[in-house]
């Protein structure tokens, strides 16, 4: 039987199957239309995710850093050495991260290293909406940004399939190419609406619905408990306060 690792790298590899190969070492490639790429985005689990008490996913915007594919020694062989280099550089980076104290100008993992925290960190799911960042943000000037969020949701909706997460956060913040992908992929609305009773926790908490947003998220036969607020690095007060709420609202890692 596979690992979920494992049945995650045969869903990439299976996606990504027939993608040009300058989109996977775009500082190696001559293609104009993915200068500026970051490295691809894959996620992976830890070995013990499948015995976690709390199954949590953390769905950020994109990873400004990216640079696996800048690495020395890194080579375009095939489709399937590149997954494995992302996959390999997503789990030292993120487990790392979490092994370390909170810093400035590190919101993000300062946030997730909360959450592991409070709720434990082998079920912890660093996920992103863009599987690809331009120039260290958000790749909204890419000629290929259709195509990075086609990709991206195919990516992404792998990932939940396949972990089952019980609760996902979505930090990806409300610049508004980041609210236009994430109700492409997750529609709020309409006939396609896949997000269910939803609330605020205004009238009983004075929070607006920017601050924190609860929804049921209808995937397949699932129902995940999903939250919506800003993202890690929005510094304001209100901000702050919706992510404490929400921290305070997640399961301790003790309980039974």
């Amino acid at each position: 039987m596979m690992t979920k690792n494992e049945e995650l790298r045969e869903a990439y590899l299976d996606i990504l199957k027939g993608i040009d190969a300058a989109y996977l070492v775009p500082n190696k490639s001559n293609n104009p239309s993915t200068k500026g790429l970051s490295g691809l985005f894959l996620t992976s689990i830890h070995p013990n995710y499948g015995n976690a008490k709390n199954k949590i996913m953390i769905i950020g915007r994109e990873t400004k850093g990216w640079k696996w594919n800048e690495k020395i020694g890194v080579e375009l062989v095939d489709l399937e050495s590149c997954v494995d280099q992302a996959l390999k550089s997503h789990n030292s980076f993120f487990f790392n991260q979490l092994k370390k104290k909170n810093s400035r100008g590190k919101a993000f993992h300062n946030f997730t290293r909360t959450v592991g925290k409070k709720s434990g960190t082998e079920g912890l799911i660093y996920a992103n909406l863009f599987c690809f960042a331009l120039n260290k943000t958000i790749p909204t000037k890419s000629p290929i940004f259709e195509e990075i969020v086609n990709l991206s949701e195919r990516l992404l909706c792998a990932q939940i399939e396949i972990l089952k997460p019980d609760i996902i956060l979505f930090m990806n913040g409300f610049d508004k190419s980041s609210v236009a992908a994430r109700r492409q992929i997750f529609p709020i609305d309409g006939e396609n609406n896949v997000c269910l009773d939803p609330k605020n926790y205004f009238d009983e908490h004075g929070l607006s619905s920017k601050q924190l947003w609860t929804f049921d998220l209808k995937f397949g036969d699932q129902r995940i408990k999903s939250y919506r607020t800003y993202h890690p690095s929005a510094v304001s007060k209100k901000a702050k306060e919706g992510r404490d709420f929400l921290i305070s609202l997640l399961p301790n890692k003790e309980s039974k």
